[in-house]
């Protein structure tokens, strides 16, 4: 499908978006070039074997995710089958690479690495949400260059939306935007498009919000909504604001702590519960946040009705966390918290946290991205 269908001035009928859905799907799952096409085994059989367990780069799957949710496809395309062959998530990053060359208009690629995706297993209800997804993601380019700034932004939350349930939030709205307007030269267009300025008659909080850095961490959580949650430092007298950046300066021997917990007393524990954690159940959190000197760590402090009960920890990798932990039978509440040595910087606006119930555990669903 080339850019060429959704370039006119005039808006686009229901007719010719279903056309432009047919010539996508088309494009990507029709039968690829016999020689992209997995070779036979000994017995055969097409089908592949068992995957061998080797060492993985665990962050991989998060790591494309995001940059799938920033329009980042130069960086996504460059995963490849042969690189991911032994990895757990390959179905899964094969399709988020099959997306990325899509975008980019390699369609022969694209077919290829669908077809991957499907002979390493993907579901196929999520090749088809990546389907819509990207056919949204050409709309919302469609409609910029029509000067329909308010249709532009509705197909780029769709987007993100459709692709991963939940994916929608208005940093990765943005950051989706502004890629995709400075690759087609209309990145003057993003303040008309998604307002870095709440509107006057826009909530105080959302004025608050745009006036200074950010101390809310986006949060998603195990039914896929998502939350901002804000974290209260410790010791604000070692903060700073750069733009929209958080600057930090802690003494020697000293660090900065920024909790979850608005009473920052970690012996007692929050007043409402913001995570909605299950007792008695398996969790893994996953996510990254932005510290230019790498010193975080991550902290899970549990309470029941009245007291601290349990501690959980991970000092960050890259930047990244991948913590794994059992809630106790007695869990009421959760406070998140980070530590901080050092000089440096933090954007909690680009940082992001999610919380899912570890495979094998009841409710768990395994057919989206965010697993």
């Amino acid at each position: 499908m080339t850019e060429a269908t959704y370039c006119g001035t005039n808006p686009l009928t229901k007719k010719k978006r279903r056309q432009a859905f047919q010539d996508w799907e088309e494009a990507l799952v029709q039968e690829p070039p016999q020689q992209a096409r997995p070779q036979p085994t000994q017995s055969g059989s097409a089908e592949p074997g068992p995957m061998e367990t080797l060492p993985h780069d665990v962050h991989l799957l998060e790591r494309a995710r995001t940059q799938w949710q920033f329009g980042q496809w130069q960086a996504l395309s460059a995963l490849d089958p042969e690189s991911i062959h032994h990895h757990p998530d390959r179905a899964k990053l094969a399709l988020l690479a099959a997306t990325a060359h899509a975008q980019r208009g390699q369609t022969g690629q694209a077919r290829a690495l669908t077809r991957q995706a499907i002979d390493w297993g993907v579901d196929r209800e999520l090749i088809t949400r990546f389907l819509l997804s990207g056919m949204h993601n050409s709309l919302a380019r469609a409609a910029a260059l029509a000067g329909q700034d308010k249709r532009a932004r509705r197909h780029f939350e769709d987007a993100l939306n459709v692709g991963i349930p939940g994916g929608g939030a208005p940093m990765a709205v943005r950051a989706r935007a502004e890629t995709e307007l400075t690759q087609i030269g209309l990145d003057q267009a993003l303040p008309r498009l998604i307002p870095a300025t709440p509107p006057q008659d826009a909530p105080t909080y959302l004025k608050r919000a745009a006036s200074e850095p950010s101390q809310d961490l986006m949060v998603f959580l195990p039914d896929r909504s998502q939350r901002l949650i804000t974290l209260y430092p410790d010791h604000p007298d070692y903060l700073s604001h750069q733009g929209d950046r958080i600057l930090f300066d802690v003494p020697d021997e000293a660090s900065l702590i920024f909790s979850s917990n608005p009473e920052g007393l970690f012996s007692q524990g929050p007043r409402r519960d913001l995570f909605g954690l299950a007792p008695a159940t398996e969790y893994r959190i996953t996510g990254h946040l932005s510290c230019s000197n790498r010193s975080a760590s991550a902290y899970l402090i549990e309470y029941d009705q009245s007291e601290r009960i349990s501690d959980h920890t991970d000092r960050a990798i890259d930047n990244r966390f991948d913590l794994q932990f059992r809630t106790s039978r007695r869990h009421r509440r959760l406070c998140i918290a980070f530590r901080i040595r050092g000089r440096g910087a933090l954007d909690l606006g680009i940082s992001v946290l999610r919380i899912q119930q570890h495979a094998g555990t009841a409710g768990l669903r395994t057919d989206s991205i965010g697993v």
